[in-house]
């Protein structure tokens, strides 16, 4: 199967998906209750509207549900729309991310990594643990858990290694991969990583997708000795990261 950028995006959402959403001068916006950047924005295909009027409503919109103005960018999205957005919003880049597929082939899953439901108590202390997420975050954590358990599975090595794994269609979609510190360097990620493409290939789906920041070297480097190759970029483009404050968690 080859993948197009429209394809990853659709299944991005519809794996981490938002508590609501609507369409606005269009763009696309998503709360999700200040967890993560990701479902708690405006994104959008195309030339959207980036007059006053578009840019107060985008605003206003988030903020009404605790979130803060802020754009998602994608190569879907216009150059021209990123220049506006830069230069008449005033709006500065964060978090280079870097969009990664690899293929789903038969590997066995590691045997000392638990499959479990993504509802459960222990995965999900773990995954919030591991990846130092803000307590804060938690109800909305549950909430977006729940919207996928029905095709989602939680790995884990109990206090040691977590991710997430969830399935839209033929793509599998890898999330929140966390070794404790005092654990990296030993296999972990890699187990990990092959637990949850064998439950891909008992899902039936033929491409894994993952989401790293462009800084983060050491993941870069795994996800490339497994396979895994770069398809694309996105970034956000917001205030000043003081001026948000602890309103987002997470990229």
């Amino acid at each position: 199967m080859t993948v197009q950028i429209t394809d990853l995006e659709r299944a991005l959402y519809d794996t981490w998906t938002s508590d609501e959403s609507t369409r606005i001068a269009g763009w696309t916006l998503h709360s999700n209750g200040g967890f993560t950047r990701r479902v708690n924005c405006a994104t959008a295909v195309g030339s959207p509207g980036t007059d006053p009027e578009a840019f107060g409503a985008i605003s206003t919109w988030l903020a009404e549900r605790g979130g803060a103005p802020i754009v998602r960018v994608t190569p879907l999205l216009s150059d021209e729309t990123v220049a506006a957005v830069s230069t008449e919003w005033g709006y500065r880049s964060f978090d280079d991310t870097v969009v990664m597929t690899g293929p789903v082939t038969a590997v066995a899953s590691s045997g000392s990594i638990e499959v479990v439901p993504v509802t459960d108590e222990g995965f999900f202390a773990d995954i919030n643990v591991l990846n130092q997420r803000a307590p804060s975050s938690k109800p909305a954590w549950r909430r977006l858990l729940g919207r996928i358990e029905d095709r989602a599975a939680g790995l884990r090595l109990p206090g040691i290694g977590v991710a997430l794994v969830a399935a839209s269609g033929r793509v599998a979609e890898v999330y929140s991969v966390a070794v404790a510190p005092d654990a990296r360097r030993r296999g972990v990620a890699s187990s990990l990583m092959n637990t949850a493409t064998a439950w891909a290939v008992e899902r039936g789906c033929d491409t894994m997708s993952l989401q790293v920041l462009g800084t983060n070297d050491a993941a870069l480097a795994l996800y490339d000795r497994l396979g895994y190759r770069e398809v694309y970029r996105y970034h956000y483009l917001q205030p000043q990261e003081e001026e948000l404050g602890a309103q987002i968690d997470g990229c």
